[in-house]
């Protein structure tokens, strides 16, 4: 096993350089900085290619590769009602193999969910220039941060109630929670993760980077060391916005209720089948907390059992022998914990969050109004263009009709009414 330190912006990391053409395929795992970075990807897509970078865009307008990974997977998406259409991994894999000489990065999080079959898919898809980056984080705050993830559209249940479903043998109470709980068990084990990948590809085509919150730009600066890319293009800017701070208690124990509001069938929020606006919880999370908020925390119990996974992925990843940009020993630091039995229940909230929450239910009903507009507007646009064609068929119609039998009746002066019937049935008689 290799440790090494990320680029800094002093400058890149060469020692970190994949060989032009690699196949950069980032797995993962989630909540540990990959949607910030496909973000990022996606915002300086052209200052990458001219950099020698090339992240693919797929068929659908998304930040990530879901879609084709989905596809290639064979998982089924709600937002396609199943697994989407192989077209969608074709496509990307037609982006990819025609790129002759810039180096490939692909990302989704949900890769670090294959088993052994569906790793194997991937890197005989990808080919000998594949090259497989794997994200680890301490596993408290993976839980910590998932949980507030799931609290963003359907989560009903408390922090300490689902890591008891988590952590433990105790049964998630409704078929959603289970099937939350299936997901993060099967992204919850880093250690065998990464040794799954270093089994199917080789260690040495396997780079795992360590997030570590004491060097936030360990993430950032190892992508632009492997894809040689200058110090600081991948940098998110640091503005306590979405993508970098968690909740506080307050904020989640109002977004617990609201969600539990909008799931109650007798309220009118019954028709958004439990999911919260997508803009109230980005409205929450713009503000800036005080510093006096208090912030989640795991229970002593559940930080005890997260701990000593933790470390145990730590060491699992060290026996794999692949090279590690960071240091290991951050996924051994101790979780934020405590023993008070309400911590992470709050009664009151300040007044600033109950703003943030009007803000961002009036945001989601004016973009509501305004795709309800456009809609509306693409309908009438529709109808009109049928009409042109349909009036365009009238004309073409009537335009042969004249050329076989004559000027239509309608088109008579009163006069000439007489003699063109009587030319007409003179026609048929003759039999022309």
């Amino acid at each position: 096993m290799a440790c090494m330190p990320a680029s800094s912006h002093e400058g890149a990391a060469p020692e970190l350089l994949l060989p032009e053409r690699s196949r950069l395929l980032h797995i993962g795992l989630p909540k540990t900085g990959t949607t910030a970075l496909q973000r990022t990807a996606v915002a300086r897509h052209g200052a990458l290619k001219r950099a020698g970078v090339l992240y693919p865009r797929g068929l659908t307008n998304r930040h990530d590769h879901l879609m084709p990974v989905a596809s290639l997977m064979g998982m089924r998406l709600a937002e396609t009602d199943g697994v989407p259409g192989p077209e969608h991994w074709s496509d990307l894999r037609r982006r990819v193999d025609s790129e002759t000489e810039r180096r490939v990065w692909i990302s989704h999080e949900w890769i670090a969910e294959s088993d052994d079959d569906q790793a194997r898919r991937f890197r005989d898809e990808l080919g000998e220039d594949l090259h497989v980056v794997v994200s680890v984080r301490q596993f408290g705050s993976i839980l910590t941060a998932t949980w507030q993830e799931f609290l963003k559209t359907t989560m009903l249940h408390t922090f300490d109630d689902w890591l008891a479903y988590t952590l433990t043998d105790r049964p998630a109470p409704d078929p959603h929670t289970r099937w939350q709980v299936k997901h993060v068990a099967m992204r919850a084990e880093q250690g065998a993760i990464v040794e799954r990948w270093a089994r199917v590809v080789g260690a040495d085509n396997v780079t795992v980077v360590v997030v570590d919150p004491a060097h936030r730009d360990n993430l950032t600066g190892a992508f632009e060391g492997m894809l040689g890319l200058p110090a600081g293009m991948l940098d998110v800017a640091d503005d306590g916005g979405v993508a970098n701070r968690g909740m506080t208690v307050g904020e989640a124990s109002l977004m617990l209720a609201l969600n539990e509001a909008y799931e109650a069938p007798e309220t009118s929020f019954e028709k958004r089948k439990g999911r919260l606006p997508i803009a109230l919880p980005q409205a929450i999370l713009e503000r800036r907390p005080r510093g006096d908020e208090a912030v989640l925390a795991l229970p002593g119990w559940a930080a005890d059992l997260a701990d000593a996974a933790s470390r145990r992925h730590a060491d699992e990843i060290a026996a794999t022998g692949v090279r590690v940009v960071g240091d290991l020993d951050a996924l051994r630091i101790a979780s934020r914990a405590t023993d008070a039995p309400h911590h992470n229940d709050a009664t009151d909230v300040p007044v600033d969050v109950a703003v943030a929450v009007a803000r961002g239910i009036v945001r989601d009903h004016r973009a509501e109004q305004a795709a309800a507009a456009a809609v509306a507007t693409t309908a009438l646009a529709t109808a009109q263009r049928e009409q042109a064609r349909l009036a365009a068929e009238r004309d073409r119609l009537r335009h042969e009709l004249r050329l076989r039998e004559g000027p239509l009746v309608g088109e008579l002066r009163a006069a000439d009414l007489v003699r063109e019937a009587a030319r007409r049935v003179a026609r048929r008689l003759r039999g022309g």
